[in-house]
């Protein structure tokens, strides 16, 4: 009877890091397609925004040039060179703002959509959103209070390089929304 030969284990445990990675922050316009002159929306999650002085950085900031100079002297400022760094996480809020209109009633025209867009797009308000998570809300349609979707009221626009990231964000999202609405439709049925 022949030998078994021992089958040497190449497989290794792959990291709880791997599994896990940080969402990429992906710059979109969202533009707001309703009619109210004054819309806002507030989801969870926000964008960390982190500076590290670093001497031929892209970023340049206004810093005391000690920490325990007066902030109100002139004179002990200094512009540094720092890398910026952004993360998108799950905590605090981040209100975006659709207002047409300031408190006067002037226009805001920086809001508004370019000429330069399709027509159905001209002159309508928009908002940069960096927050993936968000991009899916606005996407699907963000939630009112009874936590129904308004859908139609804003559209996503991308970069054609971000547009499959950005996807796959919303077939996990639904994914997970269908998978809520079947376990409860199974506590309901009993």
């Amino acid at each position: 009877m022949p030998k078994k030969e021992i089958e040497e284990l190449l497989e290794q445990p792959v990291p709880e890091q791997t599994l896990r990675t940080d969402p990429p922050i992906i710059r979109a316009r969202v533009v707001y397609l309703g009619a109210k002159r004054n819309e806002s929306v507030a989801l969870p999650g926000s964008v960390m925004v982190e500076h590290f002085e670093e001497a031929n950085g892209p970023v340049t900031r206004r810093v005391l040039k000690t920490p325990n100079a007066d902030p109100k002297e002139a004179d002990n400022w200094e512009e540094r060179k720092f890398v910026q760094t952004r993360k998108a996480v799950t905590g605090g809020i981040s209100s975006y703002d659709f207002s047409t209109h300031d408190v006067r009633g002037g226009l805001i025209k920086e809001r508004l959509m370019p000429d330069t867009a399709p027509e159905r797009l001209r002159g309508k308000c928009f908002n940069w959103v960096e927050h993936p998570g968000h991009l899916v809300e606005f996407h699907m349609g963000p939630k009112d209070r009874e936590g129904v979707r308004r859908k139609g009221e804003f559209e996503v626009l991308a970069r054609p390089e971000d547009i499959p990231t950005i996807q796959e964000y919303v077939r996990r999202a639904q994914r997970g929304e269908r998978r809520q609405l079947a376990d409860l439709e199974e506590v309901v049925r009993g």
